[in-house]
């Protein structure tokens, strides 16, 4: 590709990210808030540090807002024993499986974002 048509390209792209991220956002939300959801649901309830240590937030780096779902922070540290067992117990995943049931419905639900933003920018 030559630098002249690298630098149209760019500059395409640079005019429909506003409404690429006005699009994906919400629905990146919505996917890492479902996931951190179920995952609360398939941990034991007589765990209860661990559910309420199960989070999504959002991080704002160059590339844009990107959402993180992370679990045993503060009094829940144990969700990793939890997740992956110890030489005394068994493994109790709930993190993993969660991330599965769920990989294809979050990835579903951005594309379906993503194309209705380039729908509304004109660019097909």
């Amino acid at each position: 590709m030559g630098s002249m048509a690298r630098d149209g390209y760019l500059k395409a792209l640079r005019a429909v990210e506003p409404t690429l991220r006005k699009h994906m956002a919400p629905a990146q939300e919505k996917s890492a808030e479902e996931m951190a959801a179920f995952m609360r649901r398939l941990v034991t309830v007589k765990e209860g540090d661990i559910q309420r240590s199960i989070v999504a937030y959002a991080i704002l780096q160059a590339a844009g807002l990107i959402w993180r779902v992370e679990a045993g922070s503060g009094p829940g540290f144990a969700a990793r024993w939890l997740e992956f067992g110890t030489p005394r117990t068994r493994a109790q995943a709930f993190f993993f499986p969660a991330y599965r049931a769920l990989r294809k419905r979050a990835l579903g639900r951005i594309r379906r974002a993503w194309k209705k933003g380039m729908q509304e920018a004109g660019a097909s």
